[in-house]
């Protein structure tokens, strides 16, 4: 989080290498993308509290499939060109009690169809290894 960036790589040198050493598995809960994509071999994306996809680290950077994930990586990249206004998603998150019985994105999704609002899509494999929540892609 506020880590001083010296003091973050440390940590993460450390994890690292306890990673490799002891061969464990390590669960990270971060927004920061640098961190997830130095440490991650696979990322799991969640939106109120649902994952939204899933798939290794690589397909995950350069070829999101679900509209809330590729809205994130954009921002990100965003962020990196000078000048340029930060790219925001529309709307506001759903209390997850009041959520609809569709997805908890729909609200908020560029990309929704009348399906999005009345049904809630399965988590299900789209291509191999990479799971999706979204009637988008079959």
């Amino acid at each position: 989080t506020a880590l001083d960036v010296t003091i973050q790589a440390r940590i993460l040198d450390l994890l690292d290498e306890l990673q490799d050493e002891m061969d464990l598995s390590v669960l990270i809960v971060s927004h920061d993308f640098g961190v997830i994509a130095r440490l991650a071999d696979k990322i799991a994306v969640m939106y109120a509290g649902e994952l939204v996809e899933y798939a290794e680290s690589e397909e995950i950077f350069n070829n999101p499939l679900h509209p809330y994930t590729q809205s994130l990586l954009a921002s990100v990249r965003e962020l990196q060109i000078k000048g340029k206004r930060l790219t925001t998603i529309k709307g506001t998150l759903e209390k997850v009690y009041e959520a609809s019985k569709g997805c908890r994105f729909y609200p908020r999704c560029s990309q929704a169809h009348k399906d999005c609002k009345e049904i809630n899509p399965e988590f299900k494999e789209v291509r191999p290894s990479h799971y999706l929540r979204c009637h988008r892609i079959r």
